[in-house]
């Protein structure tokens, strides 16, 4: 057997020298220079752990400034080399080069340039396998020595948790605590330029900076670390909300402690921003400030649905956990317009979590992550003094990160009308409150805004005073508060992060800038009477006007020059635009800053619906002459100066089912002005004014017109917009169901009732923020709900229409499924502005049928006993909208549409609760017509197809209806 031969490493070929050697070595003065320039240009660097602790580098970029091509040549010709490699040696092998001559082998550099993988690109070199044959004897010290010269640059995307040599100098210049803490420790540091190389990544609107936040955690918390980083990580590519999340650069381990490096946001922390700075007073800084804190929530709505990064079609839920002032960081801009041009950052995601939903209906089973308790819900409630109640395991979901950010735009809010003195107030009021609850003393639960299970009682009383003491100029805090306290309900009952943004994107701030545009445009001051002149609002105080002043968008009314004598005003009481009615601030005699108010006969409103803002119409029998709500718009009413006179008192504030208010002051108006005005002016008629320009003509559009639309839409995005789909807006936040009628008459219409549906549900899908419900009168109890409208097609599609059912019952038992909406204990509360407000305001109901029912007039009477029940327990008529969508030409079933259209008044119903329409008439009465008289009386001419001058054939029976009381 043959033996192997054992293997034998070859013998090392010599290296030849690149370039021969000098003849004559001129003195080493050179090297002896360079020497006292690296002992010069050294630069300590501190461990923020070990601060006493500094340890010497040499920048590189400081060497390259050096050593020149004319040094190194001179260099070399201390070592009797060539400098033929004088270029190999600046660009690829300058800091070996400098290493060799500080440890007194610089004659060895030809060996070095001979192995690409001893060039500065491999540097630190950590063994000594590639040393050139005559280089291993010293490489020990050159190991040693390297450090100087090898400190970490900071590159972006190059710092994944990598594992650094305990000797490996991180440059950082200085260093200031942030926070230490047993689990984790924040440093504010600054590192050498020349190793910065993360600017690049930050947005261009933010300053350029070598100053960074480097966070620490010890090993034996590396859970805290990893959880972290993987957020940051999660979160990176979400480009259009990273500007409102503080930068993760990087993250190492070095011994037994792991670093991360994050962006400094050098306008300190929000709770340091709202001590430090004033709150706005100009209309337009309000709105700035505002639009900056909201893209917070745009942020936490990602958060809550993240994009999955492995599977496109996938999405993972988030929670931070620790939403609180603290956590979140103000940023400078570059050019700001304002100190309130700031960006907000969300910071601190070490508790934050990323999995994937569960599959009961997406909730997620896992474990909350306890948070700050001060901001934390109550669903997270943790009696500290019960350690049973402590240890209990409770259930985390994103609703408790939407609870926390209410709590912190509650204080901003506080803040933003009353200042950092409020703010305190605020938080000593929460504290005594707490404080009074077991359990909640001396805990870290002091001072939170719930009792353990509701909202606390000091909270809601604080956000009445907010509404009552708002700004003049503010056109926001009303529709603010009630976002937070929507924010601040409970659990099941909070809207998602997405809902609350788009509310404020999509209805409150537009609405305030097209108010804030809207007095930019009215005349001068200087054209109003002294008395109406205010000093402007500066940053240290809260002015207040000496009289009523002339702003459409704080008080609801316009002064009216064309009769200076009486100093009229006109009511612009805001119907169709979407803008707040808000309490005015007018001055008693004592000087007292409270809403002007003495008793009186109350003049009554109504509210309706509008895109978030709820607006307030009057009624028309409460007004002069009983004229109808439109016609009030412009009308003037004389407004004499204060006195004893008898006064007619707008609503005053009532509180809300959970203790807030309405965004109604106490406004008052003399009684003798409003029939002074009734009596002498000329616009005070019931009839609108002649100079008023005419009204835009309704929009029209049948099925065929907007099925065509979608159709042109899906095509081509860039398609014009269908006209009057603004009209739509007044649909949003209700509830739409559509009601089929599935008795056998209707199997002729049903495709036709199918195609129609989805076209209503084309328009009306976004409008429903829990999606759209349809039902059917075989079984009115059998719901099937969806924010999509196809899976709800899939279902009519598979429905067989048979039997014969009663409407009225139907209707019946879906309009008592609202009556827990206005329960007895809500009973003399204001049921527009109600303390615990749901998160719909009314009910659109769409019933598809021919009208051919059941036997008998029950129907008649289910239907108005029940729409008469819920008018008892307080709701408002447009609150309630029962459309009936008629297919096919059955004579009885028209007349019975017909009697619910126009009689149901003679039984007590308002007349606009109820309205029918055909299939093949207009769309937008379809939607609109049970909400809005205007839409009811509206007829047009494909609604009129099938009728003589509005009446029915001669031929036609009528069906009498009995009266029902």
């Amino acid at each position: 057997m043959t033996q192997r031969p054992s293997f034998v490493a070859p013998l090392p070929r010599p290296t030849p020298p690149p370039f021969p050697m000098l003849p004559l070595a001129p003195s080493p003065t050179y090297v002896d220079d360079f020497l006292k320039y690296i002992n010069s240009a050294e630069v300590l660097a501190i461990d923020p752990s070990s601060p006493q602790e500094r340890r010497a580098f040499v920048p590189e970029d400081d060497l390259h400034g050096y050593l020149s091509e004319s040094t190194i040549r001179r260099l070399l010709s201390c070592y009797n080399l060539s400098a033929t490699e004088c270029t190999s040696i600046r660009g690829d092998y300058l800091i070996v080069f400098t290493i060799l001559i500080y440890i007194g082998k610089g004659i060895h550099i030809a060996q070095f340039l001979a192995h690409e993988r001893l060039s500065d690109r491999f540097l630190p070199l950590l063994n000594d396998h590639d040393l050139p044959h005559g280089c291993k004897d010293f490489f020990d010290r050159f190991y040693e020595a390297q450090w100087r010269f090898c400190a970490q640059r900071l590159r972006i995307g190059r710092l994944n948790d990598t594992q650094l040599d305990d000797r490996r100098i991180i440059p950082i210049l200085e260093s200031e605590a942030l926070h230490e803490g047993p689990d984790s420790c924040t440093y504010k540091v600054k590192v050498h330029p020349s190793y910065n190389q993360l600017l690049e990544k930050i947005e261009p609107d933010a300053t350029t900076t070598d100053t960074f936040v480097l966070k620490t955690c010890p090993a034996r918390n590396d859970h805290h670390h990893y959880d972290e980083v993987q957020a940051y990580k999660d979160m990176r590519t979400e480009h259009d909300v990273m500007s409102n999340m503080v930068r993760f650069f990087g993250s190492w381990k070095q011994g037994h402690t792991y670093y991360m490096l994050l962006e400094y946001a050098d306008g300190g922390t929000l709770e340091s921003f709202l001590q430090d700075t004033a709150p706005p007073t100009k209309r337009e800084h309000i709105i700035m400030f505002w639009e900056r804190m909201f893209d917070l929530i745009k942020l936490i709505a990602r958060i809550h649905k993240h994009p999955n990064p492995n599977r496109r079609h996938e999405y993972l839920q988030g929670i931070h956990h620790d939403i609180k002032p603290p956590n979140i960081l103000v940023s400078r801009k570059r050019n700001p317009a304002s100190k309130y041009d700031v960006i907000f950052k969300l910071a601190d995601f070490g508790m934050a979590d990323f999995v994937h939903p569960g599959h009961k209906e997406g909730e997620l089973q896992r474990r909350d992550m306890n948070g700050t308790q001060m901001y934390s819900a109550p669903e997270c409630y943790r009696n500290e003094t019960n350690s049973t109640s402590m240890h209990m395991i409770r259930e985390g979901a994103p609703s408790k990160d939407i609870w926390s950010t209410g709590c912190v735009f509650s204080e901003a809010a506080v803040w933003s009308v009353l200042g950092k003195d409020g703010l305190h107030e605020y938080h000593d009021e929460r504290t005594a409150a707490t404080d009074k609850l077991p359990g909640f003393r001396s805990t870290a639960d002091s001072g939170c805004f719930h009792d353990g299970e509701k909202l606390l009682e000091a909270v809601i009383d604080m956000h009445r005073r907010l509404r009552q003491e708002r700004r003049r100029t503010d056109p926001l805090i009303d529709d603010i508060v009630n976002i937070v306290e929507d924010m601040l309900e409970d659990s099941g009952k909070r809207p998602d992060a997405q809902r609350v943004y788009e509310r404020f994107s999509n209805r409150v701030l537009p609405n305030a800038k097209a108010n804030a545009e809207f007095s930019t445009n009215q005349s001068n001051r200087s054209q109003w009477p002294p008395a109406f002149r205010v000093p402007s609002d500066t940053a240290s105080g809260r002015p207040l006007p000496p009289e009523l002043p002339p702003e459409h968008s704080a008080l609801g009314i316009t002064y009216d020059p064309t009769t200076p004598q009486s100093m009229g005003f006109s009511p612009v009481l805001p119907i169709d635009n979407g803008l707040s009615f808000h309490p005015p601030l007018l001055p008693t005699f004592n000087g007292d800053r409270r809403p002007y108010s003495t008793p009186g006969p109350t003049l009554k409103y109504r509210a309706h619906a509008n895109q978030g803002s709820e607006a307030l119409e009057p009624l028309g029998d409460a007004l002069p002459n009983g004229s109808p709500p439109h016609s009030c718009l412009t009308r003037p009413m004389s407004y004499p100066c204060p006195g004893n006179i008898e006064t007619t008192q707008y609503p005053s504030r009532k509180p809300k089912a959970n203790g807030a208010t309405s965004l109604l002051g106490s406004l008052t108006i003399p009684k003798e002005s409003l029939n002074r005005s009734a009596s002498k002016s000329p616009t005070l008629s019931s009839e609108p004014s002649k100079s008023h320009a005419p009204r835009e003509e309704f929009p029209e559009a049948t099925i065929d017109q907007v099925e065509a639309w979608m159709n042109d839409t899906k095509q081509n995005p860039s398609t014009a917009s269908l006209r009057g789909l603004e009209y739509l807006k007044r649909l949003n936040g209700r509830d739409h169901i559509f009601l089929f009628d599935d008795s056998s008459s209707m199997k002729s219409h049903w495709k036709e009732s199918t195609r129609t549906f989805e076209t209503l549900a084309y328009l009306v899908k976004t409008k429903d923020p829990d999606g759209m419900e349809i039902r059917f009168t075989s079984d009115p109890s059998l719901k099937h709900h969806h924010k999509d409208r196809k899976p709800l097609i899939r279902y009519l599609n598979k429905t067989t229409p048979s039997g014969v059912w009663d409407i009225g019952c139907t209707l019946g038992e879906i309009l008592r499924e609202y009556n827990w909406a206005f329960s007895d204990e809500q009973k003399g509360l204001s049921s527009l502005w109600r303390k615990k407000r749901k998160q719909k305001w009314g009910v659109n109901i769409y019933v598809f049928t021919n009208g051919v029912w059941a036997e008998g007039q029950n129907w008649l009477s289910d239907v108005v006993d029940s729409i008469k029940t819920l008018l008892k327990k307080g709701v408002q008529p447009r609150q309630i909208g029962i459309q009936f969508i008629q297919f096919g030409e059955d004579l009885e079933g028209t007349e019975r549409l017909r009697i619910l259209d126009d009689e149901l008044q003679e039984h007590g119903v308002p007349k606009d609760i109820v309205d029918t329409e055909r299939h093949n008439g207009n769309v937008f009465k379809m939607l609109l017509g049970s909400m809005d008289r205007t839409w009811d009386e509206h007829h047009p001419k494909s609604s009129q197809s099938h009728t003589l001058n509005g009446q029915l054939p001669a031929s036609t029976p009528r069906t009498s209806a009995r009266p029902v009381s």
